[in-house]
């Protein structure tokens, strides 16, 4: 960090005195988990493209390993997905948190239950604990992570494969709905060892299930197979995007993604042909900048299908604040403040709030804020 920042600031000979350490020790990793939060619900809102498969991000977390009636921190946040972990018959981990916070629930393994290594998950391992191996048994939320992780990133290939479009919200929405019900197997009692990879059965503890986890384990156990099904029937057709251009400048756009399935051969035209000519090449359409302005751009698929969108030239790919490129604008950042300005007559007043980083500049007397990632 540059001086003046957080870390030169914390490296002052004055904050050496007794106790004054540890509090800026304090102080800094909650700047840190502060920055983190901000910078996973940027991905969440700005991931991604309104012209594919998602429009923002998904992100997921383990729910905990504290034994503890509530989900730790950061899966906690409430536009996360928090996984829960279950053992090999559906009952849950005996160490994993569950209750608020948590969402959803996959298998993590439970040793402590099943008495046996092979009661965790077999995963990858490095050689030098694996006997060289390369695979051996793990459990944690940790373990169960990973299978929702997994879950996603499937149903995501799965919409591209059928041209669907989805909200980052609306996506996560349907990967809580397509779950089993894990309240029928929360019944009885639960005896198991606490601590028995170190302890063996030395200390016997036993849960009633129903009383303690039904409820509590969100939406249910991931279902991968009606991750699918649900897709098939939701989310919106990919659409033809805007193009932004400039003055001699080419955009490419992919015509067999925007058509679907069965649309191999096309034709495109442009309105005003002055402002920005088309060609097609197989299922890819070329659109150059010739002067600035917008026409409508029109193209026609052999199954019948047509679809419309706008081509913008500009002189140059920052005029008007806008890149070269594909797509729609962006409405501003959602539910994160970049920065409080007052720009009247007295000078600018800033009060910054931890972002990525922010550029201002003032062409011709206007104000203008734009955010971009630091490398």
């Amino acid at each position: 960090m540059k001086a003046g920042g957080r870390e030169a600031i914390f490296g002052r000979p004055d904050h050496h005195r007794r106790g004054h350490g540890r509090a800026n020790a304090r102080s800094l990793c909650r700047d840190r988990g502060i920055l983190r939060c901000i910078h996973f619900n940027y991905f969440i809102y700005h991931a991604g493209s309104r012209n594919g498969v998602i429009d923002g991000g998904v992100v997921v977390f383990a729910s905990g390993n504290e034994y503890a009636a509530m989900a730790a921190y950061p899966g906690a946040y409430k536009d996360y997905i928090c996984v829960s972990a279950l053992a090999g018959d559906w009952t849950p981990s005996t160490y994993s948190n569950y209750g608020p916070g948590v969402d959803i629930s996959a298998p993590g393994g439970d040793t402590d239950y099943h008495c046996s290594h092979k009661g965790g998950i077999l995963s990858t391992l490095p050689p030098h604990v694996s006997d060289g191996l390369m695979y051996g048994y793990m459990e944690g939320t940790s373990m169960a992570c990973p299978h929702v992780s997994g879950v996603v990133a499937l149903g995501m290939s799965y919409a591209a494969q059928l041209h669907k479009h989805y909200d980052s919200r609306e996506f996560r929405d349907i990967v809580l709905k397509s779950v089993r019900d894990v309240n029928p197997h929360l019944a009885g009692e639960k005896l198991y060892h606490f601590m028995w990879g170190s302890l063996g059965e030395t200390i016997p503890t036993l849960v009633d299930l129903k009383r303690t986890y039904y409820g509590n384990m969100g939406s249910g156990v991931a279902d991968a197979a009606a991750l699918l099904r649900n897709i098939e029937s939701s989310g919106a057709e990919l659409a033809l995007p805007n193009v932004y251009v400039a003055t001699g400048a080419v955009q490419t756009l992919d015509l067999g993604r925007c058509f679907g399935v069965g649309s191999t051969t096309f034709t495109a035209r442009v309105d005003d042909a002055s402002v920005a000519s088309v060609t097609v090449d197989g299922t890819k359409a070329v659109a150059t900048g010739l002067k600035p302005g917008s026409t409508k751009l029109t193209v026609n698929a052999a199954n019948g299908k047509t679809q419309e969108s706008i081509i913008t030239v500009r002189n140059s790919t920052s005029e008007g604040g806008l890149p070269s490129g594909t797509g729609r604008i962006r409405p501003p950042m959602r539910g994160i403040s970049i920065w409080s300005l007052r720009a009247r007559k007295e000078p600018l007043q800033f009060t910054r709030i931890w972002t990525p980083r922010i550029r201002i500049r003032r062409p011709g007397g206007c104000l203008r804020v734009q955010a971009f990632h630091s490398a």
